[in-house]
């Protein structure tokens, strides 16, 4: 692994931040349009394929120069588009990171930093902490000014840093074929995201396989069972509003216009004897052969025959805690599917106690809340949970 630093002049900026918190106290985030953004899917190191394993930073002055002058913080990662098992065990990605250099607030990359890779094949996403935990050096004292104190950080000087990870190392992806969107997560940031095809041999690359692969998938796969299945009706003595529940809520997000998901949280929540931590959502997503109901049947737990079942991943990185937990569902929709451009398209609804899920009361901190489906990605979605003290507390 290999990182150094630069520093410059500019001033400040903002990283991608889509939260936002309801005057209720409820965390919302909204999905972005799938390919929509021209950078959202864009490789801007401007790299050959090969200078990402021989001299990654080749493009480093012209590609961080922009945000310097302009003082805009920044966090971009470059990757090869194509990946050669017969030739590479290493899967290089890039790191880039333009910063204020006396932002007080300033998270430090190499403790917070979490990498994602979604599989596209399989829809498996898999994530870890970027870097391995390192004792940083202490920090040198700042030299003194002309009357003897220390010298005052000037407000518009910028910094840079670079680090070379290995998804191969880090994430443990197994050396076969397949297709990644790899994200770079900092707590309530995110990366641009790139694409990474592995393959046998860059010699040859056999269309007919990816074919075959395909039809494979489409016609022998079937949609997986509901996961975590569906909160039988509740007793007398039951919660009134058992979870999990996949119809929609009275306090369910509205449906997307766009391909997406949208979640909702309860901003503060104070840890208590049965603190839930409830989750909703809803989603407009495209689906897979292998994710539709061949023929829908009427389930004991809805009213409506079940027509497709999405894969969804739910990562959760911590303000303390900075190891993420990944929820891996399979959500049902009971909606007709819709078509746009080709596309096969399902909707519904999700609900979850996340408590219920996860161990997050041990630990007092602020959760950042991601949800990854094929190549959508919402998030964050901001929660926390809070201690109260005993004496606070009524008898």
């Amino acid at each position: 692994m290999r990182s150094d630093q630069e520093t410059g002049l500019g001033r400040v900026n903002l990283l991608q931040k889509p939260l936002q918190v309801a005057a209720t106290g409820i965390a919302t985030t909204h999905p972005k349009p799938v390919g929509r953004r021209k950078t959202l899917f864009e490789d801007q190191f401007g790299l050959a394929d090969e200078e990402y394993w021989i001299d990654p930073w080749r493009t480093r002055k012209e590609l961080q120069r922009p945000f310097m002058r302009r003082g805009q913080e920044a966090l971009i990662i470059g990757a090869p588009s194509t990946v050669a098992i017969s030739e590479h065990r290493r899967f290089p990605v890039a790191v880039l990171r333009t910063r204020k250099l006396a932002d007080p607030n300033c998270l430090d990359l190499q403790r917070t930093a979490i990498i994602t890779a979604m599989d596209l094949d399989t829809d498996a996403l898999t994530a870890a902490p970027a870097f391995l935990p390192t004792r940083r050096p202490p920090r040198s004292p700042k030299p003194p000014s002309k009357n003897g104190s220390p010298a005052a950080p000037d407000p518009n000087a910028m910094t840079s840093e670079g680090h070379t990870l290995d998804l191969a190392q880090r994430l443990r992806l197994p050396t076969r074929r397949a297709n990644y969107l790899i994200t770079l997560i900092l707590q309530d940031r995110t990366s641009n995201r790139c694409r990474m095809k592995v393959v046998e041999s860059a010699i040859y690359q056999d269309p007919a396989v990816d074919e075959f692969l395909q039809r494979y998938q489409a016609t022998s796969l079937k949609p997986p069972p509901v996961h975590p299945p569906p909160a039988t009706p509740p007793s007398p003595d039951a919660h009134p509003h058992p979870l999990p529940d996949y119809t929609r809520r009275r306090d369910s997000p509205d449906l997307p216009d766009k391909p997406g998901l949208r979640l909702s949280a309860k901003r503060v929540i104070p840890i208590e004897r049965k603190t839930r931590c409830p989750l909703l959502a809803s989603f407009r997503l495209p689906v897979q052969p292998h994710h539709i109901a061949q023929q829908p049947t009427t389930g004991s737990d809805s009213d409506a025959p079940e027509t497709a079942v999405v894969p969804i991943s739910l990562l959760l990185t911590g303000s303390v805690r900075v190891a993420p937990c990944l929820l891996r569902l399979a959500v049902p929709s009971y909606e007709p599917l819709e078509t746009q451009n080709g596309i096969s398209m399902a909707t519904g609804y999700f609900a979850l106690d996340l408590c219920r899920m996860l161990d997050l009361v041990s630990t007092p901190q602020t959760h950042f809340l991601y949800a990854f489906a094929g190549e959508s990605m919402t998030g964050p979605t901001t929660f926390a949970l809070v201690g109260i003290p005993g004496s606070w507390r009524q008898a």
